[in-house]
């Protein structure tokens, strides 16, 4: 009574209480095999008189006798203080789900810098962005609301921070990636459907549904997707037949 307070006021300060593993509960029809194996062990018994007493071959019983005997072993045998190691197969799963995690963030932030160059350069195929080296400036379109735009701070080319500051640095980026800038021709406003059609394109048939893992691998899918998009894909102006049939 009093070993059983002691221990319950040790749970109650929070220190670690001993830990005991009561005898186990042998059921009725397995008793005779544990009592078997005891007299063996003992020596009371041979294997052949045991396995004889409770019915079951030589073998048999000699099979079982030995896994309970491993088993009991196992228990006794002296293990090193502190937790178990880590299996050698779960530190290389831990290790190589964290390099994913890594990959997978900075392919994420590839993915990002890809749809925003897409949209920089939608933008300039629309004639929304203009870029004379360092001195980037709007167009006559973007020119028009600048007065309310200076006023929202949100959308001045002269604001780093504000969208068209945003717009403007990809734009640069693209430059020195040795993106090539095509104008249109004057009064020919339908020639950047044809631009915006394919932006879009790309993006929700190819990039949305790849995620590259290099420049090379960006090129080469973008280069695959413009074969498909030229000469392989159904054309409305044909009667959704193939380009190339």
């Amino acid at each position: 009574m009093l070993r059983a307070r002691l221990v319950g006021s040790m749970g109650k300060r929070g220190k670690k209480t001993p830990s005991y593993t009561p005898a186990p509960a042998i059921a009725p029809e397995v008793a005779p095999r544990v009592q078997a194996v005891l007299k063996v062990v003992s020596g009371q018994w041979t294997v052949t008189e045991a396995a004889a007493e409770i019915g079951m071959s030589r073998l048999r019983f000699q099979i079982l006798m030995h896994r309970s005997l491993e088993a009991m072993v196992a228990e006794l045998a002296q293990k090193a203080p502190g937790r178990p190691a880590v299996p050698t197969k779960q530190r290389e799963l831990e290790a190589e789900n964290a390099r994913l995690r890594r990959e997978n963030e900075n392919l994420q932030g590839r993915v990002g810098t890809i749809d925003r160059l897409l949209g920089v350069a939608s933008d300039m195929l629309k004639g929304r962005i203009e870029t004379r080296g360092r001195q980037a400036r709007t167009s006559s379109s973007s020119t028009s609301t600048a007065g309310m735009s200076s006023k929202k701070g949100s959308n001045d080319s002269e604001d780093p921070g504000g969208e068209a500051g945003h717009k403007l640095d990809g734009a640069e980026e693209m430059r020195e990636l040795g993106v090539r800038v095509m104008r249109i021709t004057a009064r020919s406003p339908n020639l950047n459907a044809y631009a915006e059609r394919f932006v879009l394109s790309i993006k929700s048939e190819c990039l949305d549904r790849v995620v590259p893992s290099s420049e090379g691998h960006l090129r080469r899918i973008v280069g695959e997707y413009a074969k498909h998009y030229q000469h392989e894909r159904n054309h409305q102006g044909i009667g959704n037949e193939l380009i190339e049939a």
